[in-house]
């Protein structure tokens, strides 16, 4: 900033003295080009025309100068600027870190606004990574970043990129803007660092369910971390399966909640795979409702009428709920129930 300012100073303390030399300099090529018309006496005017254009090359580097000179002063200002609001956007943000985390201190951060203000280019390409992978714009896009600073600002991702990343994810499997679009990656980002889970895939996984079950994604997401915490994803398939047989709990009129029980009832139990506990009702489900010579046998061995079961579960609900807690309970009524 010193060389800039020192700068200005020495070419302005220089440009009155060689405005001064041209123009003295032009008052004497004038009297010498008026004294060759005037008098009878020969001049070289060859030599004389040559020094006029090389003064009048002078006038113009002088004028040059000048006008460089009026486009640094001109930076100069803006350049200032630009410091003062960056200041002011450095100071804005330190203050929003301190009042979510009390202080940099407390929170084992040690960020200072002089960092922060540093990191405005990594700020600026993450906002362009945003834009990009989301095509958002205008008042989306411009909370979007809001909500990569708030998701940063609150220790999560490894970098502004890694958030924005996250964001695009949650914004393309869900379409969800503002508010929703900031939970929803907070949850993903949470799930990511306590159990291993790309938030691509914890996505998808709350979708479905959203989308089957009709619960939020907040609800979504409480009976995954309950699901894995009880144990459920021991052999890393709890998200393939949710995915895999939502939709054949829904038909036997199953909830969310309902699912999770029944898995975690059936892996207490012993069984190996909540895989296998989901396939179980997947088979379940079909065979209900072909009206096969075996299922028709089935149901007779433990004394239901075949037809009214197959219309029952074919009815889904409350209806397939209590025709699938009539047949279990009908099995374990038999001295032989496997």
């Amino acid at each position: 900033m010193a060389t800039i300012q020192s700068s200005i100073q020495l070419y302005d303390g220089m440009s009155p003295v060689l405005r001064k030399i041209t123009n003295a300099m032009n008052i004497a090529m004038s009297s010498f080009e008026d004294m060759s018309k005037a008098s009878s006496q020969p001049f070289d005017t060859a030599k004389l025309h040559d020094a006029r254009r090389q003064l009048n090359e002078a006038e113009a580097d002088v004028n040059q100068l000048e006008e460089a000179m009026e486009r640094a002063r001109k930076g100069e200002e803006k350049l200032n600027q630009s410091m003062a609001q960056g200041n002011k956007e450095a100071h804005g943000l330190r203050e929003t870190w301190e009042k979510i985390s009390g202080t940099l201190g407390m929170a084992g951060i040690a960020v200072g606004a002089k960092e922060i203000l540093s990191g405005a280019n990594d700020r600026r390409a993450a906002g362009n990574t945003l834009q990009g992978q989301t095509g958002m714009q205008g008042d989306s896009l411009e909370a979007a970043k809001e909500s990569m600073m708030n998701l940063y600002v609150d220790n999560m991702g490894e970098s502004l990129d890694d958030v924005a990343r996250s964001l695009s994810t949650v914004y393309q499997i869900t379409g969800r803007t503002g508010a929703g679009l900031e939970q929803m990656t907070r949850a993903g980002m949470l799930l990511q660092d306590t159990f291993g889970y790309e938030v691509t895939e914890s996505m998808r996984t709350a979708e479905m369910m959203e989308k089957q079950f009709g619960v939020s994604g907040a609800q979504a997401f409480d009976l995954i971390i309950q699901g894995a915490q009880a144990g459920l994803d021991k052999n890393g398939d709890l998200l393939d399966t949710i995915n895999k047989y939502s939709v054949q709990f829904r038909k036997l009129g199953f909830d969310s909640t309902d699912m999770f029980n029944m898995l975690i009832n059936g892996a207490q139990s012993g069984t190996f795979s909540v895989d296998k506990l989901g396939d179980t009702i997947k088979e379940f489900s079909i065979r209900a409702i072909d009206g096969s010579k075996t299922t028709q046998e089935g149901f007779k061995a433990i004394g239901l009428d075949a037809n009214k079961m197959v219309a029952a579960f074919g009815t889904g609900g409350d209806v397939a709920k209590q025709a699938f807690q009539k047949t279990i309970d009908a099995i374990s009524q038999m001295d032989d129930p496997v």
